[in-house]
């Protein structure tokens, strides 16, 4: 993948920073997934202390911060040295999901955060940014879908939001009804138990 094809949204980035400082009790975060560094680079500006992480080693020299490279199913980190993981756009890449979010378990401290976006079943009817348009994809999720991957990975959900990401006053209008309705992700925020 080409650094200039890796990108990601600052309000959505800006978003799980908040929803990281409302549920999160530390300060360590691990944003696999990282892309350019978006999330990081705002998470870092907020007091935290991330690391990056992703499997595209064009999107690492992004990062405006030391991150790691690797794969997702195989968390380079010692356990309980953690205290939030973010995972955007990445769970429907996975064969296996669940061995993911067991390995996240593994990582966060006690009473851990994990928050991860989860592309919806909705996300099949949208015209732009299609689910089936990226090859890499795997699986979409229903709300209980996204809801059992975490609670059987070891986690308690304490939030879910649905959302529709929008570009203008008009699209912003159209997206907080979808999000409600037929969002095109999910954001989960559970808690390590």
């Amino acid at each position: 993948m080409h650094p200039k094809t890796v990108r990601e949204r600052e309000d959505l980035a800006r978003r799980d920073v908040k929803l990281i400082a409302a549920y999160g009790s530390g300060r360590r975060v691990l944003d696999v997934g990282a892309g350019p560094g978006v999330f990081s680079a705002l998470a870092a500006d907020a007091g935290f202390l991330p690391v990056p992480f992703d499997f595209n080693h064009d999107a690492a020299r992004l990062w405006r911060m030391p991150g790691v490279c690797g794969d997702a199913l195989h968390l380079p980190f010692r356990t309980a040295s953690f205290d939030v993981v973010r995972a955007k756009d990445l769970i429907e890449h996975l064969i296996t999901p669940l061995a993911f979010v067991r390995d996240v378990h593994r990582i966060l401290k006690p009473d851990g955060i994990l928050v991860m976006h989860a592309q919806s079943v909705w996300s099949l009817i949208y015209p732009v940014a299609n689910f089936w348009d990226c090859y890499e994809h795997v699986r979409p999720f229903t709300r209980n879908s996204a809801r059992h991957l975490v609670e059987d990975g070891g986690f308690a959900v304490r939030t879910m939001l649905g959302y529709t990401a929008s570009r203008n006053l008009v699209e912003r209008g159209i997206a907080a009804v979808l999000a409600r309705l037929a969002p095109y992700s999910y954001i989960v925020v559970a808690q390590k138990t």
